[in-house]
Parts: C-alpha cells; structure tokens; sequence
C-alpha cells in the first residue's frame, strides 16, 4: 500500500504526464466520416489568424484537407487578424463543447483568459504555426509550427551568401520589412537575424529602416515605398514573409530600381508566387517555412483527444512514480485490464493507496527505444487499422476488415522479409501484446496478469497464398488464435534484416524501423493505482 506522500507526488507526476501529450467571419464547419469504428468523430475547433497571405491560404487549405482525411468535424474561422475575433470564436467553440480547440494566434500576449475558460472546460487547446506567451504554461498542450528564431537566423546566413554573389563591398544598409505587431514569426524573426547580425557583422551591417507590413502585399508596398522615399540608397530588403517583399518589388520598380540587382531581397516561406519572382530575378533568396501543417495537426489533435498512455508512462518511470490511469482513447484497454472500469475505481485505489508493479514492454532499433503497456507490431498492421476504422462505421466492422486487406493488398504491398527465430521469412505482420491475452473471438481479449513476464507474440506469415493469409488476419484480428497466425509466448524476441521503411507500430504510435529489431520485457517496471477487492 502507498502511504499519503506517495499519492500526492503521484498525483503531481500524472498531471505532469497529462501536459506533455504534446466578430469572425465563420466558414462554417465540414463534417467527414467518424475515424473510429462506430465512435462519434473527433469535433475540432480551429480559428485561422486571416488570410493574408499565399502562405495562410496553403495552410488554411491543409488544415481543411487533412481534418477531411483524418474524418474530423472541422468549425472553421478566419479572424480577419484580429485577436477579439479569435478570443470570440474561442469562446463559441468552448460553448459548442468541442473535443479540441486550435488557432493560430495573431498575437503573442493576452490569451490568458480565454485559456483559462478553455481549461476550465476541460477542452485541450493546440497552437499551430505561431506560439504565445502565458501564465501558466499548462493552458495549452503543445505548438505545432516553425522555429521562427531560427528561420531568422537561416536569413541573415543566406543574406551572407547573396552579397557575395552580387559582390556587394562595404557597409550594407538594410530595410526590414516586419510581419504584424506582437506576432510571434515577427518578433522571432527578427530576433534571429539580429542575433547573426551582431555577432558577425557589427560594424558593416545596419537596418536602417524596419517597419510592419502586416504581412500584406499591400502593406509590404506601401510600406517600401515609404522607405525609398526616406531612405533612397538601401542595398538590402528583409522581409518576414514573400508577400510583404512581392508587394515591395512593386514599390521598387515604381521607383525606378530593379529588385534583385539595385535591392538585394531575402524574405521567408517559399510560396509559389516567391519562386516566381525568385526565377525572375527579383527575389534572391527565400528562406523556406512549410505551411502543410495539416497532417501533422491532426495526429497531434488524435493523440490529444485519445490520451496518450505511452508520455503519462514513460514520464512515470523517468521519476520514479506511481501512474494513475483512466479509461478513455488509447488508455482503455491498459485501464481495464487493471480493473479500473470508471472514475470511482480510481478514486478508490487512490484513496486506500493500492497499487502493484506491472510489465512495460519495450522496443529498440539502432538508436531508436521506446516502450509499449499494450501492445507493439511490425508489417502492415498500421495500415490495416487505419483503413478498417475509415470503413467500419460504414459497412460494419466484419466486411470493414476485408475491405482494409483488400486495399492493402492493392496498395501492391507484399510481406517483410525478416529473420525470426533463427529463419527468414516472408512475414505480414507480427503482433507482440504486453503480456498474455485471453478471451478468443473477434473482439480484443483481456489480460489477466499484467506482469506475467510475457510476451504474447502473433505472426502472420506471408508464405502459400499470402493474399488469403492476410484477409484471414484481418477477419479474424491479431489477438484472437487462427489458422493465420502463429502464436508464442516468449520474454524477448528478435528481428534480423527488417527491410528500411518497415513501419513499427506501439500504443497508437507510428515509426519507420529498419535492420534489427528487439522487443522484450522489462519485469514489474512500473507501479500502478488499482483497486484491490473484487479484482
């Protein structure tokens, strides 16, 4: 039984793993296909900074593709750049309880409140693109975008190159073109060149003249044509973003000069109307920032809303802590196998302090490690599970299997090549669960004993007839016993000259492995609440 002080530094450890899983003008929302088998698709609330720029459109475009693909139900809002937008179509997202809320902040500062209310309601919240600045860093999961700091620095270093070129001698007079006050890709930048800047060229490089564009054409040529009238003899033009430095291009012809060659220009993304000023001549270098953020968003949002059992575990054995676990996403099966069915069984193992040391499976490949509480596989079964739950809602989750191995199988994927216990064959999957599962059929089985010291190993050859073998495996599902599986229950297990690109996949995570592969167990490693009685 743990005592008092063990619950309180465990409670505090968990809320630590809970951290780590990393007036608009309304578009209205896009609803898609549930991504679960059955289950209510994944509502997702994102509010766009504007669309001011080419930028912005790819990224608007690849928010909505990807939430399309990924069968979420998209509300989608353009804040027209203003924060009281965002502010306000946070709120209404908040009041229409949405699973998760994302936006691209338009500033850095004040979000503190609308955070909180978010919090309050219990409504994760993702940056994209541009981060801000809290209280309490706890107000937000995680920021998917750009290093910013670092693109300004990747600037100043091409500027270095360009003068060369040109074979600019002397002092070097800049203007710089900045993106929207307060924003986060405009202070950053910023930053990042003037730390280069100062640290290199001190005495030959001046920015003579800085000023926001609002990341506009627009404002980038108004705003250039300004400079010229004060500052006629620039040599160089930095512009945060390819709007701002085409809109200045326009700026520099009207005046006579020709951009390029009179007025060296760096900016930063590389939208398709830069690279066509770029191979005109008139831009010399862009610094590229990738607006398709959508994919990754949406995995990051899946990972979100499911919880991720595998950040709460492996932060609970950095530090030595004991890991309290609610059924929800990803976390049911480990939660109830543990007899945790709701809320109250929690409550009542934290209260009386019980608690048992369990196994944690863990991977490796080359440099690569990790750990699985569920379950960890290497083949197509990835493939398999994305394609069956885009279906099952659909067509049921029997014919859903068959339609998944189908279309793996028409994707032209033929079976790994890998040595397994001293013999290389042709393999479609192989599936390791973290200890031995029971209860046969089509339905996910139930551990009994989570520190059995097993592995429970299911391997679906590729030999005779291996398109039948894998529609076999999909009906039947790798944790059930069949003609297509081969089953052993082993403490380690190695993989020889797995093929480069082989996807392993572990607790809803996906990565690429390649060579030697070893799964094994590591022994009650970890401690869990768990209510004793009944169990």
């Amino acid at each position: 039984m743990l005592n008092r002080r063990n619950f309180l530094t465990a409670a505090t450890g968990v809320a630590a793993a809970a951290g780590l899983a990393a007036c608009a003008k309304e578009d209205g929302s896009t609803t898609a296909s549930s991504s679960g088998g059955g289950s209510k698709a994944i509502t997702l609330g994102f509010s766009q900074v504007g669309s001011e720029s080419g930028w912005r459109t790819a990224n608007s475009d690849s928010v909505k593709s990807a939430a399309k693909e990924a069968g979420y139900t998209l509300k989608f809002s353009d804040a027209q750049q203003k924060q009281e937008n965002q502010i306000s179509a946070i709120r209404n997202y908040i009041a229409q309880k949405v699973d998760v809320i994302a936006f691209s902040p338009v500033v850095v500062t004040g979000w503190d409140a609308v955070l909180k209310e978010a919090k309050a309601a219990k409504i994760p919240v993702v940056l994209t693109d541009r981060s801000v600045e809290t209280s309490d860093d706890s107000l937000f999961v995680t920021l998917v975008g750009s290093d910013f700091t670092d693109e300004g620095r990747r600037a100043a270093k091409i500027l270095e190159k360009v003068l060369e070129k040109a074979g600019h001698k002397g002092p070097v007079k800049i203007a710089q073109l900045e993106g929207t006050t307060g924003a986060a890709p405009a202070i950053e930048r910023a930053k990042g060149f003037k730390e280069v800047m100062d640290a290199d060229h001190a005495d030959d490089w001046k920015i003579v003249v800085s000023q926001t564009g609002d990341f506009t054409r627009a404002g980038g040529k108004q705003v250039m044509a300004a400079f010229l009238q004060s500052n006629p003899d620039i040599d160089v033009l930095f512009a945060h973003n390819d709007d701002m430095g085409i809109g200045a291009i326009q700026a520099i012809e009207a005046a006579g000069k020709k951009p390029g060659k009179d007025i060296l220009i760096v900016t930063v993304d590389g939208v398709k109307d830069g690279f066509v000023a770029m191979s005109e001549g008139k831009i010399n270098a862009i610094v590229e920032c990738n607006p398709l953020l959508g994919p990754q968003l949406m995995e990051v949002v899946k990972k979100v809303h499911n919880g991720t059992v595998n950040t709460a575990a492996r932060v609970a054995l950095r530090a030595g802590l004991p890991l309290a676990v609610l059924p929800g996403g990803t976390l049911n099966h480990f939660a109830y196998d543990l007899g945790v069915e709701d809320v109250r069984d929690l409550a009542r193992a934290l209260r009386q302090g019980d608690a048992v040391r369990v196994d944690v499976g863990r991977y490796s490949c080359g440099g690569q490690q990790g750990i699985f509480l569920n379950t960890c596989s290497v083949g197509v079964y990835p493939e398999l599970v994305r394609e069956r739950e885009r279906w099952a809602h659909r067509v049921g989750g029997w014919p859903a299997g068959v339609l998944a191995a189908l279309r793996v199988l028409r994707t032209g994927r033929h079976p790994l090549e890998a040595e397994f216990q001293g013999r290389t064959r042709p393999l479609w999957l192989l599936f390791a669960g973290n200890g031995t599962y029971h209860r046969m059929g089509v339905a996910s089985g139930r551990r009994r004993d989570l520190a059995d010291g097993q592995l429970d190993v299911r391997v679906v050859h590729g030999g005779r007839r291996p398109a039948a073998r894998l529609l076999a495996a999909a009906l039947a599902g790798p944790l059930t016993r069949s003609p297509a599986h081969a089953a052993v229950q082993v403490g380690r297990l190695r993989l020889d000259q797995v093929a480069p690109g082989t996807l392993l996949a572990y607790d809803g995570e996906v990565i690429e492995v390649e060579g030697r592969v070893t799964l094994e167990k590591l022994p009650e490693a970890l401690t869990v609440y768990r209510p004793i009685a009944g169990y």
